[in-house]
């Protein structure tokens, strides 16, 4: 759905002077059990979950993606149980990336300590870090899309 904003821009024919933009919400998945091989979340990594969805409850979320390990599916779960939006699964971030910049959706992507930074600058924001420290679930990376594609994306770094 446009925002209003974006209604008025297109008919008034200045669609590329407004922007109507996208936000990514990407993120580690939550915390993890100790199983070797797939692991599920620990309490605190479901109850994290559950933060998430909360917070972006009121954001208008259009799409969730995820890779296909269980740590990173039980982290999306609460959002996809909230919006009934289906969990799409990724393998490669380049098709990720342009996909996300072109859907024009409000999105979550739960990812891994290596993926969600790469994630970012393939969206072509700068994050702050290489890799995401292994003791650390709590940060947010949330960039804005431009629909112009003249605009430039913008990144917020934050931790929920």
């Amino acid at each position: 759905m446009f925002k209003p904003l974006c209604i008025i821009s297109l008919l008034a024919g200045l669609a590329g002077s407004f922007s109507c933009s996208s936000t990514l919400y990407l993120v580690r998945h939550a915390e993890k059990t100790a199983e070797a091989q797939d692991p599920g979340l620990t309490i605190a990594g479901k109850e994290r979950a559950e933060t998430l969805a909360r917070l972006l409850a009121p954001k208008n979320m259009q799409a969730i993606w995820s890779t296909s390990y269980r740590r990173t599916l039980l982290t999306a779960e609460p959002l996809r149980a909230q919006t009934q939006l289906p969990v799409q699964t990724y393998r490669n971030l380049d098709s990720l990336a342009t996909a996300l910049r072109t859907a024009g959706k409000n999105a979550l992507v739960v990812g891994h300590s290596n993926t969600t930074p790469d994630l970012a600058r393939k969206l072509g924001v700068s994050p702050s870090m290489e890799l995401i420290p292994d003791s650390s679930y709590n940060l947010l990376f949330i960039v804005r899309i431009p629909r112009n594609p003249k605009g430039k994306p913008r990144l917020k770094e934050t931790t929920y």
